[in-house]
């Protein structure tokens, strides 16, 4: 399970990043959008991102089109990611 440390760190990392290589935005192809349960755990959650980027004066550009899983665990009420999983990125330059 990713810690709330490592994931503030990459967020850190990113935030930086934006400074100098433009504004990042990630958005869920809708149509994309799968879940299935997991008995006895929680739920799969499966689909497709677009992600864009905008550079200083220019317009915002989809730049990669990528896959993503994400695990779901249910403990009582709470619902949490356990795991993440991003793939098949490719540019669309």
């Amino acid at each position: 399970m990713l810690s709330a440390a490592s994931q503030a760190e990459g967020l850190k990392m990113r935030c930086a990043e934006q400074s100098k290589n433009g504004e990042l935005r990630r958005e869920l192809v809708r149509a994309s959008l799968e879940v299935y349960p997991i008995k006895n755990y929680g739920a799969v959650e499966i689909g497709t991102h677009n992600f864009y980027r905008t550079l200083p004066g220019k317009p915002e550009k989809l730049t990669t089109v990528a896959k993503f899983m994400h695990i779901w665990q249910q403990d009582g009420k709470q619902w949490r990611v356990s795991r993440i999983i991003s793939y098949a990125h490719s540019a669309t330059d």
